[in-house]
C-alpha cells in the first residue's frame, strides 16, 4: 500500500510509506507521550531503507 505511483505504475516511495512499514503510522501523535516518538523508532528492529543510490543518466 504505497502513497504514490507514477504514470508507468512504478511505486514512488515516500517517508509516509517508510513510517507505515515500520508499523508506527501517525497514531503515535495521538498518544500522551508523543514526545517519545524518536525513542519508539529506536526501540524497533533495524531495517535497511536504501541499499544503493539510483544511477543518474544525463
Amino acid at each position: 500500500n504505497q502513497s504514490i505511483i507514477d504514470s508507468e505504475g512504478h511505486v514512488v516511495n515516500t517517508w509516509a510509506d517508510i513510517v507505515n512499514r515500520a508499523n508506527l503510522g501517525m497514531e503515535v501523535m495521538h498518544e500522551r507521550n508523543a514526545h517519545n516518538f524518536p525513542l519508539d523508532l529506536a526501540a524497533g528492529e533495524a531495517a535497511p531503507v536504501a541499499v544503493a543510490a539510483p544511477a543518474i543518466n544525463g
